[in-house]
């Protein structure tokens, strides 16, 4: 066949397109696989925090008498004594010093991806589809709107819920909250490390502190995007578990510091959170803020549900052990 009459030649039809992959399709889930892990802080890392703490306190222009003061508090961390209020005083040390270290049996259970998006909460919530019918955090194209006075990715932002709202939208399609233990060991994999990335603090890896420097990488109207850094994955894959909004997990009852929640049916639910948001942190602070055997804080939270089985009715060909 001559050049023209190739270029001219009927094309073949163009292939049919594929249906977006919906918020159920297995590319938006982890699988944590069922074991021991070691959750909270060893001594040795919490030598480490309590480092950081002195250094975000100003140790090194403090003068001499107060540096000595600071050493003689972490001193009395080391070997486990109670604190003075003097103590207290003299350094903000946060919970990360009362985290103990233990191993703990999490069964398995699969993780949402990504938190529940901007997005993805105004198809279910005001034109009412069904979750199943709901793209999934990277099928819908990237757009930008002017939010608080810069251009911001608005599509794929976090959604900030209320509890009520969160747990309606998981029960949907028989999904929960995540417990700590499940999140944690989530973010952490089973290695004990300090972030979901590693032990060694790392800025670049997520949005933690307001003002923060963005790698060349990520030019500024992204930052609120759940997808823009990719480098803050933990181990198994699950994204922005440090850096984002604080997300809802639950406790056992009477847990110090936790919320009581009644859904409904008669069953009672205590919640905290997991993370910190960006807001309630600070450059000096965010080394600490960020480790995510933490309890978390801020104002505002978001979900990440947790399924205890695979939707076969969904992920028809995925292969699942009992």
């Amino acid at each position: 066949m001559s050049f023209f009459s190739r270029l001219f030649a009927p094309g073949k039809p163009p292939p049919p397109s594929r249906p977006p992959k919906t918020i159920l399709h297995p590319d938006y889930w982890c699988e944590i696989p069922a074991g021991e892990v070691q959750l909270g802080l060893t001594l040795e890392q919490k030598k480490i925090l309590w480092g950081y703490a002195r250094d975000a306190d100003g140790y090194a222009v403090r003068p001499q008498s107060e540096r000595a003061m600071m050493d003689a508090v972490i001193a009395k961390l080391e070997r486990g004594e109670e604190l003075s209020a003097a103590d207290r005083e003299l350094m903000l040390l946060s919970d990360y010093s009362y985290v103990p270290e233990r191993i703990v049996f999490v069964p398995r259970f699969y993780i949402a991806r990504f938190p529940i998006t901007w997005t993805q909460m105004i198809d279910y919530g005001d034109h009412h589809k069904a979750v199943e019918e709901i793209p999934g955090t990277l099928e819908t194209p990237r757009y930008r709107e002017r939010l608080f006075r810069r251009p911001q990715i608005i599509n794929r932002r976090v959604y900030a819920f209320q509890y009520a709202e969160a747990w309606n939208f998981c029960r949907s399609f028989d999904a929960r909250f995540p417990s700590a233990d499940e999140w944690e060991k989530a973010a952490r994999g089973t290695d004990g490390r300090l972030y979901p990335w590693g032990n060694e603090w790392d800025e670049t890896r997520g949005f933690f502190y307001s003002d923060q420097p963005l790698p060349s990488n990520i030019i500024e109207s992204e930052i609120t995007a759940i997808d823009a850094f990719p480098g803050g994955a933990s181990p198994y894959g699950v994204m922005a578990m440090a850096g984002g909004l604080p997300e809802i997990v639950t406790v056992p009852p009477d847990t110090r510091n936790s919320t009581q929640f009644e859904p409904g049916n008669g069953e009672t639910l205590w919640l905290k959170q997991k993370g910190c948001h960006a807001r309630e942190s600070s450059y000096e602070y965010a080394c600490l803020d960020h480790v995510v055997a933490l309890p978390g804080r801020g104002d505002w939270v978001s979900l990440r549900p947790v399924l205890d089985t695979w939707p076969r009715q969904q992920w028809r060909g995925v292969e699942v052990t009992p």
